[in-house]
């Protein structure tokens, strides 16, 4: 993390005379330039980051309540995996249009306007009766709204919040929401399926803390000044669609981070997805051996994970965080500090990669050896994508930071989320060849995962070059907002 220049606490009260415009600035300057007081901010902060949590939250739950949802609704396995799908479709195409308005628009009226929409479409979802299937389709495929935009619009907004270490902290808070989210989402779905609960009710539980959210953030978040931390205030000039994505594409800090965190997802997301489907068929495999599983239930194993993804997730973060920082203060290495939030980052995914290995082969023979690796590996790279996400919005333009969120989580869901689980599936029925022996399904899709898990070696390349080109796009950065700042004083924006 970046703390070579501290945070100015310019805390006095903020001015009515304030510049709320969002296209090219005005020939002279605002008369006085005062930033949101650090309370403000703080709290602002704190309500994005359970937003998160919320949509987070929402979206795993629906696969913890699938097996119902197909018996409630008689649809098949192949339909019900579609909701994920349309999901994902939604979703990238959220991030498109997000990422744009969010660079030339007010976030905070993006922000409310997708967290409604998320509300409303998730609330409407847990009332579709039996014979409306496709309404109930529909309406999931719309709550990826919610979960997009705050993706976009956080790291925006945060940008403009704080500069240096404080700046690290919020993105911190950010990402430690997410395992916190996804963690809740997935226990609430297993509780409620193991019960005699009706599994709508599972999705009911985020709105209900939705609507007092929603109407205390359309109080409490601010709307920062666009590009304030860099610019005291003055807004650098608007710019099309495709100017913007050719501005992020020329920062090769940027291009090699989306390309690494790509390799990264690509087995993150389809280990999320077949995880808990190789746990359950290494049981079978093994007959239950309780020299190995110590009679311990599979929902038992899944949910006491998925209890570790928090505490794992919440402290990888905060540590990997940490350590950045004290990096890049001198206080661990005197040598590559100007790039220690990046080196930690591929560090720790260069240490995980073993360890995740080490967990899809004990599965089926040392149940605490996985647990320990499965705790061990997104620990040590917990902080892998807050540090990404901070060193991207220190090297692309203030009014590029929207867009460059945008297109960050976008080609992650490409890569990720849509063929990473397909490609696994597919791999796991080639090597098993038709059979369906609890051996052969086990050990084909044990095979797939280990491929897949060699793709992040890849991503470790490119997040050491990411590191390299760090340090000179930071300063060309700095170089081409204060150059944009002094022709906007002299009314050439």
């Amino acid at each position: 993390i970046t703390v070579h220049s501290h945070f100015d606490t310019m805390e006095s009260s903020r001015s009515s005379e304030r510049l709320v415009s969002y296209g090219s600035i005005s020939p002279s300057p605002p008369p006085l330039f005062s930033p949101l007081t650090l309370s403000s901010r703080v709290i602002s902060v704190a309500l994005i980051c359970l937003i998160n949590t919320l949509t987070c939250w929402d979206r795993y739950v629906t696969a913890g309540v699938l097996n119902p949802i197909i018996a409630y609704y008689g649809i098949t396995d192949a339909t019900g995996g579609l909701l994920q799908s349309a999901f994902i479709v939604v979703y990238i195409i959220t991030l498109a249009i997000t990422g744009w308005l969010g660079d030339h628009s007010n976030r905070k009226h993006l922000l409310l306007f997708s967290f409604t929409a998320w509300f409303l479409a998730v609330a409407a979802s847990s009332f579709v009766p039996r014979e409306s299937f496709l309404l109930f389709f529909l309406l999931r495929s719309l709550s990826a709204i919610g979960d997009a935009s705050v993706k976009v619009i956080a790291p925006a907004l945060f940008a403009d919040y704080f500069k240096g270490k404080e700046r690290g902290y919020a993105i911190m808070l950010f990402f430690a929401s997410i395992p916190l989210g996804i963690s809740i989402g997935m226990i609430i779905g297993s509780i409620i399926t193991d019960s005699t609960i009706d599994w709508q009710w599972s999705l009911r539980a985020a709105p209900v803390f939705g609507l007092p959210l929603l109407i205390i953030s359309s109080y409490l978040i601010e709307e920062p000044q666009r590009g304030s931390m860099e610019t005291e205030g003055r807004i650098l000039k608007e710019t099309s669609h495709w100017e913007d994505i050719r501005a992020c594409l020329a920062v090769k800090t940027f291009v090699f981070s989306i390309v690494g965190a790509s390799f990264l997802n690509m087995y993150g997301r389809a280990v999320a997805w077949w995880g808990p489907t190789l746990l359950l068929d290494a049981m079978k495999y093994k007959n239950y051996d309780e020299s190995i599983y110590h009679g311990i239930s599979f929902a038992t194993i899944q949910s006491f994970s998925s209890a570790m993804s928090i505490v794992s997730g919440l402290l990888g973060t905060t540590a990997c965080v940490f350590l950045a920082e004290s990096w890049s203060l001198g206080r661990c290495l005197s040598i590559g500090r100007s790039r220690s939030s990046l080196l930690v980052a591929s560090f720790g995914v260069l240490l995980a990669v073993p360890l995740s290995l080490l967990s899809l082969e004990s599965i089926s023979f040392n149940l605490y050896m996985y647990l320990g690796a499965n705790f061990v590996a997104p620990t040590v790279m917990g902080g892998t994508f807050p540090l990404l996400t901070e060193a991207i919005l220190n090297v692309v333009s203030p009014s590029d930071r929207a867009m460059a969120s945008a297109l960050f989580n976008l080609v992650g869901s490409i890569t990720g989320d849509g063929p990473a689980p397909l490609l696994v599936g597919q791999l796991s029925d080639m090597f098993a060849g038709g059979e369906t022996h609890p051996a052969a399904v086990f050990l084909s899709l044990q095979k797939a995962l280990i491929i897949l898990s060699t793709f992040s070696a890849f991503g470790v390349i490119f997040l050491f070059l990411a590191a390299w080109s760090y340090p000179e796009d930071v300063r060309r950065r700095e170089e081409l907002t204060e150059e944009a700042s002094w022709r906007g004083l002299r009314g050439e924006g």
